[in-house]
This record gives C-alpha cells, sequence and structure tokens, in this order.
C-alpha cells in the first residue's frame, strides 16, 4: 500500500508539537509522583507521554520511510494516547463529583453550629 504523504503533510507536520507535549506530560508526571495521593496520575500521564512520543517518532520515520507500517504504528498509538486520556479525565471527573459531595456535607454538617456562633 502505497501512503500519500502529501495528504498526511498537516500530521506529520504536528510531530514537533507532539514531541513538545510529551516532554510537558513527563514534567507534569514529576509533579504527579512527589504527591503520594497523586502517583496514579503520574503512571498515567508518563504513559500518555510515552505514547505521543512513540507516534510521533512513527511519523517522523514515515516521512523518511514512505512505510505504511509506520503509520499504522503510529495511529495504533495515538488510539492507545487517547484511550489512557480518557481513563485520566473519567479518574478526573469521579474524583470531581466525590470531592464536591464531600464539600457539601461538611458544610452541611458544621454550618449551622457557625451559624450559632455567630448569631449574637
Amino acid at each position: 500500500m502505497q501512503v500519500d504523504l502529501q495528504r498526511l503533510r498537516s500530521v506529520i507536520r504536528g510531530t514537533g508539537w507532539a514531541k513538545f507535549l510529551a516532554i510537558m506530560y513527563y514534567i507534569a508526571a514529576v509533579g504527579y509522583i512527589l504527591g503520594c495521593v497523586t502517583i496514579p496520575f503520574g503512571i498515567i500521564t508518563i504513559i500518555l507521554g510515552m505514547k505521543l512520543w512513540s507516534a510521533a517518532d512513527n511519523l517522523d520515520r514515515l516521512k523518511y520511510s514512505d512505510d505504511p507500517t509506520a503509520l499504522y504504528a503510529a495511529l495504533d498509538d495515538l488510539g492507545s494516547y487517547f484511550v489512557w486520556s480518557g481513563i485520566l479525565v473519567v479518574i478526573g471527573i469521579i474524583l470531581t463529583i466525590i470531592s464536591v459531595i464531600a464539600f457539601v456535607l461538611y458544610f452541611a454538617t458544621y454550618m449551622p453550629s457557625l451559624y450559632d456562633l455567630y448569631s449574637l
């Protein structure tokens, strides 16, 4: 199968930005790993960076070799990247909902005592 590089030019041109984002993911992962509670976020963030870097490498390889297997490998890496990204978003949504519920319950419990304290 022949790959039409003209149609993929805009995707291949973005490999530099993909590698930049991968480096930003690695830096963010260090911040996550420094916190005990956020270590799972750090691990997922490292995986995201690795998948994005690998996809960019495969697209660079496609640019120079016209090898269709490089395109398939890049698409596979991007697919994994989006799956892990979705997992991270779902975890974030769940933790946000739990935090809001905990916040509401905390203030629902202690607000009457604060009202009594300040009502003179």
